[in-house]
C-alpha cells in the first residue's frame, strides 16, 4: 500500500501466483482494448524477463488484487459492475486518462488459493474494448514490436520478403 502513497499513484499490484507457483498476473497491458496478462502461466521460479526484484514498473492495469486510496477509488467513480472480471482493469484504464499511474511491484507476490480461471467473460471483454480502444489505440507501456497477443515479451516474427 506505500506506492498508493504517492499522489500520482492510484493502483498499485503485486505479482499474483496461482495455487501451483505459476504466474497468473504480473501486471496487464491493453492492446487494442483487449487485456494482455504479463507472464500468465510462466514459472515464477525462473522470475521471467521483467527481472522480478528490480523496481516497480508502470503498467496500463493490475487485476486480481489491487492497492488503491479510497479517495481515489471514490473520486474515479468505483468499480463498475458492467465490466464483470474486468472492472479493476476498467478502474486503472479511468486512473490512467485521469493522468495517475498504475504500477506492478515486483517484489510484492500474492498466492492465490484457488483455482486458476481463465477469464472467458466475452461480452465484458468486448464492453471494455468499445470503451478503452479509441483512449488507447495502442498501449503506453507495452512496446509494440513485442508480440500483441500473449504478455510474455517475445518479440513479435516480421515477414521477410524474398
Amino acid at each position: 500500500m506505500g506506492f498508493c502513497t504517492d499522489p500520482a499513484i492510484a493502483a498499485a499490484g503485486p505479482v499474483v501466483l496461482a495455487s501451483d507457483g505459476r504466474i497468473k498476473e504480473a501486471g496487464v497491458a491493453i492492446p487494442d482494448g483487449i487485456p494482455l496478462f504479463f507472464l500468465h502461466g510462466h514459472d515464477a521460479a525462473h522470475h521471467g524477463p521483467l527481472g522480478f526484484g528490480a523496481s516497480t514498473f508502470n503498467v496500463s492495469a493490475v487485476s486480481d488484487v489491487v492497492a488503491t486510496p479510497t479517495a481515489t477509488l471514490e473520486r474515479l467513480g468505483g468499480l463498475r459492475a458492467e465490466m464483470g472480471d474486468l472492472a479493476l482493469i476498467d478502474y486503472c484504464l479511468r486512473a490512467l486518462q485521469s493522468g495517475m499511474r498504475v504500477v506492478t511491484v515486483p517484489d510484492a507476490r500474492v498466492r492465490v488459493i484457488e483455482d486458476d480461471h481463465t477469464i472467458n467473460d466475452l461480452p465484458a471483454i468486448w464492453r471494455l474494448r468499445r470503451a478503452w480502444r479509441p483512449t488507447f489505440p495502442r498501449d503506453p507501456y507495452y512496446n509494440p514490436n513485442f508480440r500483441q497477443d500473449r504478455g510474455d515479451f517475445q518479440l513479435a516474427q516480421t515477414r521477410r520478403s524474398t
